[in-house]
C-alpha cells in the first residue's frame, strides 16, 4: 500500500485546531440563534461548544486520516474491529480483556485484513496502527524505537514513582538499561540462575522438588503452571536479592504483583480515583507492600555489607555484584548515579523486573510441558539432550542453547507458538516513520503497536502455524532429517518473542538459561501424564499468556 497523501501532519496539532474551530462555530451559532440572552443563552453557548468539542475529538481523526488524508497513509480497518463511530474498538477490547482473550482479538483482526497486512483501528478518537509486516515491525522496534505510550504509563508511574524505567524516553532509559545489562548478560548471572534452580528443585532441601515428589507419590494432579509460577518467583527473588521468598511472603508477593500487572487495563479509565476506586486501592496496597519489602531488603544488605567490610570480607569479594540489589545500591551511593539516590524510583523498577522475570518464564515452561505431552518422541529427544549436557548429580551448570540444537529448536517453537508476551506495549512515534515494506508513512504522535502473536502465527510464513514442530528450526546439518518445511528467511524475520531493539527484553538470555535448567531437572526426574483433554487447555492473557486448565500427574523415573 502506497502513501495515500503527501501531507503528513502530526495528529495532535490538527485535532487541537479542529476542536477549537468546532467549539467556536458552535458557540457563535448558538449565540446568534439565542442572541445570548443571559443566563440561558450563555449556558447554551457553553453546552453547544462543549458538545462540538467532544464530537471533534471523537470524529475528526477519522475525517482527517481517512477522508482528507492529512496524516500520511490510511491503512485498512478490519470490519469486525471498526466498533462504534464514537468509541471505536473500546467495547470489543473491553470484552476481550474481560475474557482474557486479547491475543485472539489481535489474531482475528490480522486474519480479517489479510495476514501480514498492516492495519489501523480507532480507540475513541485516536488512531492505533498495528504493524504486522516483519520489516515494518523491525523498523519500528529497532530503528525508530519510540518510548512506550504514556497512557499505559499512567498505571505504572502512578503508585510508586512517576519515572518507571520502561516508560522513560532516551537517554534516561538507555542509561538505566546499561546499568543492569552488564550484570544480566554476564556469565555470573547465568551461573546464579542454574544454582538457584538447582537449589529450588532439590528435594533434599525441602524445596519445590519435595512438593513435586509428594505429588508424584500420591498420584495427585498438579496445576503445573501455578507451581512453576511459585518456583520462578523464588528464582527471580534470588537473582534480585540473593534470598528466596518464604511461605506467606511468596503468596503475598504473587498477589501483589498479580494485582499490579493484572489491573493495567484500568489505566484507560479516566479519573480512576473516582470511577475505579477498588482498582486504586488494590494497586496502592500492592505498591506499599513491595516498597516495604524492598526497603527491608536494602536495609538488611547495608547491614551485611557494613559487617562484611568490618571483617574484611568486602576485600575478598571485590567489586563483583552478588545480585541486582548490589548493582542498584552501588548506583544509589554514586554521586552521579542513574537513580539520583532515589530509592522509590529503584523500587518501581525492582517491581517491574520481578513481574517481567517470573510468570513469563513459568508460562514458557508450562507450555513446553503441554506440547511435549502429545509428542513423546520429541520429549525423549529433548530429555536425552538436556540430561547428557547436565547429568544428574553434577554441579549446576548454566546450559547454553547454542550448544543444544534440539533444545534451542523446542525453545524457539514454544516462543513462536505460545509467546508469553503476545503483544508489545503501545508506542508513540516521536518522528514520522516510513515503512520499508511499501513506503507508507506514519506521522509523529501516532500510537503504534506490534501484535507479535499475529506475526508468529501467520500461515503464509509458518506452514501449519498452530502445530508444534520444533524441527522447523533445525538446520539440515543438525544431525537428523527434517520433518516438514524449515523456517524461511521471512519466518526468521517475523520471530520476535522478546521484542527487539533498545527496548527489547533484557532478560532473554536469563529466561533461556532458566527454562533449560528447570526442564533438565523435571524431565530427568519425572514423566508427565495429562489430566483431562488437550482441548480444555486454553490460552488466557491478562498481561502474559498462560495455559489455563493444564493439569498433569507426575511419576518418578
Amino acid at each position: 500500500m502506497k502513501p495515500s497523501s503527501r501531507v503528513i501532519l502530526p495528529p495532535r496539532p490538527t485535532a487541537c485546531v479542529a476542536i477549537a474551530v468546532a467549539a467556536a462555530v458552535a458557540w457563535a451559532g448558538t449565540r446568534s440563534i439565542l442572541e445570548a440572552r443571559a443566563p440561558l443563552g450563555l449556558a447554551a453557548c457553553f453546552v453547544a461548544a462543549a458538545l462540538a468539542a467532544v464530537l471533534a475529538v471523537l470524529l475528526w481523526p477519522r475525517v482527517a486520516t481517512d477522508l482528507l488524508h492529512l496524516h500520511g497513509t490510511s491503512f485498512p480497518t478490519p470490519k469486525d474491529e471498526s466498533g462504534s463511530l464514537f468509541t471505536g474498538i473500546l467495547w470489543p477490547m473491553v470484552r476481550a480483556e474481560a475474557s482474557e482473550e486479547l491475543p485472539q482479538h489481535y489474531l482475528a483482526a490480522a486474519a480479517a485484513v489479510g495476514w501480514g497486512v498492516n492495519h489501523q483501528v480507532y480507540l475513541f478518537g485516536a488512531r492505533h496502527v498495528r504493524l504486522v509486516h516483519p520489516a515494518d515491525a523491525r523498523a519500528l522496534l529497532v530503528k525508530a524505537n519510540p518510548p512506550r505510550s504514556l497512557l499505559t504509563a499512567r498505571h505504572f508511574n502512578r503508585f510508586i514513582h512517576p519515572e518507571q524505567f520502561f516508560f522513560l524516553a532516551d537517554p534516561a532509559h538507555d542509561r538505566l538499561r546499561r546499568l543492569v545489562s552488564t550484570y544480566l548478560t554476564s556469565s555470573r548471572m547465568q551461573e546464579a540462575v542454574a544454582t538457584c534452580v538447582s537449589g529450588a528443585l532439590d528435594s533434599t532441601r525441602g524445596g519445590w522438588g519435595s512438593v513435586l515428589d509428594a505429588a508424584a507419590a500420591s498420584g495427585a494432579s498438579v496445576d503445573i503452571d501455578d507451581t512453576m509460577m511459585d518456583l520462578t518467583l523464588d528464582v527471580i527473588h534470588n537473582l534480585l536479592f540473593s534470598a528466596p521468598y518464604h511461605g506467606e511472603e511468596r503468596a503475598a508477593a504473587r498477589k501483589a504483583v498479580g494485582s499490579f500487572f493484572g489491573d493495567v487495563r484500568y489505566a484507560f479509565v479516566p479519573w480512576p480515583e473516582v470511577f475505579a476506586k477498588q482498582y486504586v486501592a488494590r494497586v496502592q496496597s500492592a505498591s506499599q507492600l513491595f516498597m516495604a519489602h524492598l526497603e527491608s531488603m536494602a536495609a538488611k544488605r547495608r547491614c551485611e555489607d557494613a559487617a562484611s567490610e568490618a571483617a574484611g570480607g568486602a576485600a575478598v569479594r571485590g567489586n563483583q555484584p552478588r545480585d541486582l540489589l548490589d548493582v542498584w545500591l552501588a548506583d544509589l551511593k554514586a554521586r552521579d548515579g542513574a537513580y539520583g539516590g532515589d530509592l522509590r524510583r529503584m523500587a518501581a523498577d525492582a517491581l517491574a523486573y520481578t513481574a517481567a522475570g517470573f510468570d513469563t518464564t513459568a508460562h514458557t515452561i508450562s507450555w513446553t510441558i503441554h506440547e511435549l505431552l502429545d509428542q513423546p518422541i520429541a520429549c525423549m529427544r529433548l530429555r536425552d539432550e538436556l540430561v547428557k549436557a547436565a547429568p544428574p548429580g553434577a554441579p549446576p551448570t548454566p546450559l547454553k542453547l547454542a550448544d543444544l540444537p534440539f533444545a534451542a529448536a523446542v525453545f524457539k517453537e514454544i516462543q513462536r507458538l505460545h509467546p508469553a508476551a503476545p503483544m508489545t506495549a503501545r508506542r508513540v512515534l516521536e518522528a514520522p516513520l516510513t515503512l520499508p515494506s511499501d513506503g507508507s508513512v506514519i506521522p509523529a504522535g501516532t500510537t503504534v503497536e506490534v501484535p507479535i502473536i499475529a506475526l508468529h502465527l501467520n500461515p503464509d510464513v509458518f506452514p501449519e502455524p498452530t502445530i508444534f514442530r520444533p524441527e522447523r528450526w533445525l538446520s539440515f546439518g543438525a544431525g537428523q532429517p527434517m520433518a516438514g518445511v524449515p523456517v524461511s528467511p521471512a519466518g526468521r524475520a517475523s520471530y520476535m518473542p522478546f521484542a527487539l531493539g533498545g527496548r527489547g527484553c533484557l532478560g532473554q538470555q536469563t529466561a533461556a538459561t532458566e527454562w533449560a535448567s528447570v526442564l533438565v531437572a523435571l524431565l530427568g526426574r519425572y514423566s508427565f501424564e495429562r489430566v483431562g483433554d488437550r482441548r480444555h487447555v486454553t490460552p488466557k492473557t491478562s498481561t502474559t499468556m498462560r495455559p489455563a486448565g493444564l493439569r498433569v500427574r507426575l511419576r518418578r523415573l
